[in-house]
């Protein structure tokens, strides 16, 4: 099963990972929601978001007052919206992105190893600089 998190792209903790570890996360104000935002514009129960086995996300506004975005488009309360890989997410001040990274994921090297044609030009640009 792919990994889930949402990235905090704007609110008190930017950059901040949340991994989406169970398979329902849920987002208010209330504090036995699994992230909790201190925040006016946030219902007490602002949003769910859930993941399957099969790698979907779903979000679902939970009849808030202010309503929830994903990629500026308004939810409609009560209705499942399927998510994909960074979407955006705006909840009452607070922004999220989703990332998913699938299970055979590996990260790119950031400094290749260097063939033999790029390690003798930076040679002869040492010797004629």
């Amino acid at each position: 099963m792919p990994k889930f998190f949402l990235v905090t792209q704007r609110g008190k903790e930017i950059g901040q990972r949340i991994p989406i570890a169970k398979h329902q996360l849920t987002i208010g104000r209330n504090a036995d929601n699994d992230i909790v935002l201190n925040d006016p514009l946030v219902s007490r129960y602002h949003m769910v978001i859930q993941a399957d086995q099969n790698g979907v996300v779903r979000i679902i506004d939970l009849n808030s007052t202010n309503g929830v975005l994903v990629n500026e488009n308004k939810l409609e309360p009560g209705t499942p919206h399927f998510l994909a890989h960074r979407d955006v997410i705006f909840v009452g001040s607070s922004v999220y992105n989703l990332q998913v990274r699938l299970d055979n994921f590996k990260p790119p090297n950031p400094h290749p190893p260097a063939t033999s044609d790029q390690t003798q030009t930076m040679e002869y640009a040492r010797l004629y600089s």
